[in-house]
């Protein structure tokens, strides 16, 4: 099971929040935390490791006012290899019904 949760600040430019406390009905040893991150203003590699650093488990990056869909090429080979979660680059339609998803104490 995961927990999807939105960033602060939204880009994942900087440092983000790390993941609130899982409610109790979850179970800590099995929930996984994703983190939904906004396109642009920084390279994909800097969000991803910035959601790493947190403490989540993947990462989904969503375009802004558009479909398109991108590969997440990284833009530094240094950051890129300090990378261990999964990520994911989806649609801006596609983080709103991600949204739908988010459990409102979480983000």
């Amino acid at each position: 099971m995961g927990v999807l949760v939105a960033s602060h600040p939204a880009n994942a430019c900087t440092t983000i929040d790390p993941p609130p406390p899982l409610p109790p009905s979850f179970n800590a040893t099995t929930t996984k935390f994703v983190v939904l991150i906004k396109r642009y203003d920084c390279n994909f590699d800097i969000k991803v490791l910035n959601a790493q650093q947190a403490g989540y488990d993947a990462a989904i990056v969503h375009n802004v006012y558009s479909e398109i869909l991108l590969n997440m090429n990284y833009s530094n080979e240094t950051i890129a290899e300090q990378i261990n979660i999964p990520s994911v680059f989806t649609s801006y339609y596609a983080s709103h019904i991600l949204r739908n998803y988010i459990i409102p104490e979480q983000g």
